[in-house]
């Protein structure tokens, strides 16, 4: 049975980031180390620390207000952080340390848009694009991004969909504001 493992704070609420040590054999996916992250006098995210491992699934659960949105914002950089590092799959994002003076320096741009494409997020809030069908919405960053062919993305995109239970809806036919 793996061990739980727990450390920092998601703001003053009583919910932390909690998750199953993986086993040492597996590689780590995502390492978090002593993130602090405020806004103004509000510490929001207190020496978060947390690592998962490939095919490992982890669940943030707390209050609205307790830095759950915030901490996911950080690995992906849409906010900075004042302190701490986030390595995905061995690489840091957003920022590299100094091995002489300990200092911290902010990733180019370029290397963080890189960095970005390997990241997945899901928004709280109902992000697709009204305008274009399902498979349309789930088409367009691999191709636009990735620069993946129309067909290959299309065909994932469809085993994207029977992954989830929806290779019945014709994805073609719905749009977004009516897939609801």
């Amino acid at each position: 049975m793996p061990s739980l493992f727990m450390e920092g704070t998601l703001n003053d609420a009583s919910s932390s980031a909690i998750e199953l040590a993986p086993p040492p054999q597996q590689r780590r996916m995502l390492e978090i180390a002593g993130l602090r992250k405020r806004f103004g006098t509000v510490e929001v995210l207190r020496d978060v620390s947390l690592a998962v491992s490939a095919g490992e699934v982890v669940v943030v659960i707390g209050p609205s207000g307790s830095g759950k949105t915030t901490l996911l914002r950080c690995i992906n950089l849409l906010e900075e952080y004042e302190r701490g590092s986030i390595t995905i799959d061995g690489e840091p994002i957003g920022y590299r340390v100094d091995g002489r003076t300990g200092k911290r320096f902010r990733m180019s741009e370029r290397e963080i848009a890189a960095a970005r494409q390997r990241i997945g997020m899901v928004f709280q809030s109902y992000n697709l694009f009204p305008h274009m069908n399902v498979l349309q919405n789930i088409v367009a960053a691999p191709v636009r991004v990735k620069g993946v062919e129309r067909g290959q993305a299309e065909a994932r995109a469809r085993e994207l969909l029977a992954m989830v239970g929806l290779s019945e809806v014709d994805p073609v036919c719905e749009t977004a504001g009516a897939a609801s």
